[in-house]
């Protein structure tokens, strides 16, 4: 059972009760098996992945994250590696700024998470997967995001299954590259500021392709948006925008789906 605060070697540790933080500064795998654990810390990330080869997180009965951090180390877990999270569990993470941040990949298997973010709620530099879980998302900056804009093998999100409550004032989901939906149901608002801020449900900056899903979107801006091109093969989808509701600047292809738009 871990009960300091560094850990300087690979392995697996198991974090239960009360942590003042945890940071990981170690060149091997490591692996935290979160159980009913309370992590809080007033002066950083409440996970804080200094250096690691990869990071696994396993979540079991009900684990809380709250913490007050700066804006360079903006995620109540913050990973500057692979970032990889699973398990029956459940996560609530508070933050004054990003909820879950991975500066590489960012892998969430399964388990339940619910996000209250001042601004992103989870993000991801070189791609986001999510393969299951369940998420409720309050995120005042987007919902999920990617941020690699400069290699275009990354920058991606891709989403195969999951239930998605999201609530954001900026974009629902967004992608500097790719977004690939192939199941899961989604219901996601979003409110914007105005001043020119994005606020689209679903954004991808190449591609966007919807295969399957259940979608219901609510938006201020653009319901459905890709500034490259934009495919949808299969789903339910229901859009209510004040803007428009598909929009591509390149090709809106649509080959199947049940679609309702307002």
């Amino acid at each position: 059972e871990f009960t300091g605060k560094t850990i300087s070697s690979g392995g697996t540790y198991d974090i239960t009760g009360e942590v003042a933080g945890i940071v990981i500064n170690t060149t091997d795998s490591v692996q935290l098996n979160l159980k009913d654990a309370t992590i809080t810390n007033e002066s950083g990330p409440a996970i804080y992945v200094e250096n690691a080869k990869t990071v696994s997180i396993v979540l079991s009965g009900t684990n809380t994250l709250t913490y007050t951090t700066t804006e360079e180390l903006d995620g109540a877990i913050y990973s500057t590696d692979d970032l990889i999270i699973s398990g029956t569990g459940t996560l609530n993470v508070t933050s004054n700024y990003d909820g879950i941040v991975s500066k590489d990949t960012l892998v969430i298997k399964s388990g339940s998470y619910i996000i209250n973010s001042d601004d992103d709620g989870i993000r991801g530099k070189d791609n986001v997967a999510i393969v299951d879980g369940n998420f409720t998302i309050n995120a005042k900056g987007d919902g999920i995001k990617s941020t690699d804009e400069k290699d275009s093998t990354k920058g991606y999100v891709a989403i195969d299954g999951g239930k998605f409550t999201i609530n954001s004032v900026n974009d629902g989901i967004q992608a500097e590259t790719e977004l690939v939906i192939n199941g899961g149901s989604f219901n996601i608002k979003t409110t914007g500021t105005g001043n020119d801020v994005s606020s689209k449900g679903l954004k991808a900056v190449t591609v966007l392709e919807i295969n399957d899903g259940d979608i219901t979107i609510n938006s201020v801006d653009d319901g459905i948006h890709s500034d490259g091109d934009l495919a949808i093969n299969k789903g339910t989808i229901n859009v209510t925008s004040k803007d428009d509701a598909v929009h591509a600047d390149g090709m809106v292809e649509i080959n199947g789906g049940e679609i309702t738009l307002t």
